[in-house]
């Protein structure tokens, strides 16, 4: 007869062995830096953007936005996963097309990014 605590433990270690392939593979991932990367601009931007005035808060924003980018923009990518992480920066700093600025670089570049965010070459 099998007891609870004899129960538990088998199953707490068949959800580790289950969890250990996901957690090595997101370690594995080809595009890992740069995915963290993106997030942590995901972040830097949402403390941007929350940040009123003039003051030394926006730009200390600003320079952890700007520190995050560059580095985002170094960073080479192999997979779709690491191309839409330069794919979103491309887009904020990309101007947006209007009837009164259209510029025909940024038109065919925005139409490029926003193909690869929206699932182009899935």
């Amino acid at each position: 007869m099998l007891s609870r605590r004899h129960l538990f433990g088998a199953s707490a270690a068949a959800v580790a062995v289950v969890a250990l392939p996901v957690a090595v593979e997101a370690a594995a991932h080809p595009d890992a830096k740069l995915i963290d990367l993106g997030r942590q601009w995901a972040a830097a931007m949402t403390i941007k953007n929350a940040a009123s005035g003039f003051g030394p808060d926006l730009a200390a924003a600003y320079s952890r936005v700007g520190e995050i980018e560059e580095q985002i923009v170094a960073t080479p990518c192999s997979t779709m996963e690491g191309l839409k992480v330069k794919a979103r920066v491309a887009k904020e700093v990309l101007y947006p097309t209007t009837s009164v600025d259209n510029d025909w670089r940024d038109t065919v570049g925005l139409s490029v990014v926003d193909a690869i965010l929206n699932g182009g070459l899935n």
